[in-house]
């Protein structure tokens, strides 16, 4: 657990720290509009898969990975290429890919107090996704609803739905300073200590789904081990 923490600290840490490039929201907005992007910590490209070695172990405990440096960062990471890879486990990194790297298109309806997430699966992996893992790349959808009147989060997948009372769900933000922090999380029965970024020229209604009881700002990251969620646009209207 120890080493799952000090992971998520340097590598968020090491790239969070920078100034807004959101403007003020302006006066007598009726709609806010913003997109987040989700992108997996693993990296891949034509000849195979790289990632922090806590990741595959963590992921892919039964795959044999090499170390060499990072194509993309500036690190030591583990390498493995897609021609050793059997199916199965070209099946699972497949899986991996296809649910972390996501587009969340969100409305901030002023009037109702209620958020309207649409969470699709990113186009732009279709055609190296097929040409890599031979599937077909369908849209992998679902919706989140925070209705702030009520305070109730909805999560719409196709074939079921879960609603949770915002005080069951919010998490509490350990602050480092004004705007960068961390806090903790549950995934797949491990403790991880995630990263967060706010904007204070942001509303704290811009947000991915999360919820927190001490933040009065928009979130513009958020990294856990698994994946890196980043704000791209903003707009009032």
């Amino acid at each position: 657990m120890k080493l799952i923490t000090t992971f998520i600290l340097l590598f968020c840490f090491s790239n969070g720290f920078s100034q807004s490039n959101f403007e003020k929201m302006p006066e007598n907005v009726k709609e806010i509009h913003f997109e987040y992007t989700s992108k997996s910590n693993f990296y891949y490209d034509e000849v195979g898969i790289y990632g922090d070695t806590l990741l595959f172990e963590l992921e892919l405990q039964n795959v044999k990975y090499i170390k060499l440096n990072h194509p993309k960062e500036n690190y030591n990471c583990g390498f493995v290429p897609f021609s050793i890879m059997d199916s199965e486990t070209k099946d699972k990194v497949a899986s991996i890919f296809f649910h972390s790297n996501i587009i969340f298109k969100a409305v901030y309806n002023f009037k109702k107090n209620t958020t309207k997430i649409a969470a699709v699966s990113n186009e732009e992996d279709r055609k190296l996704f097929t040409n890599i893992f031979g599937k077909d790349y369908s849209r992998f959808k679902f919706k989140i609803t925070l209705n702030y009147k009520k305070n109730i989060k909805t999560t719409f997948y196709p074939n079921i739905y879960y609603t949770y009372k915002f005080e069951e769900i919010k998490k509490i933000i350990k602050w480092s300073d004004s705007i960068n922090g961390t806090f903790n999380d549950k995934w797949k029965n491990k403790l991880l200590t995630n990263f967060i970024k706010s904007d204070e020229n942001l509303p704290k209604q811009i947000t991915l789904g999360l919820l927190f009881e001490n933040n009065n700002f928009g979130i513009t990251k958020v990294t856990d081990f698994y994946t890196t969620k980043e704000l791209k646009s903003v707009s009032y209207r």
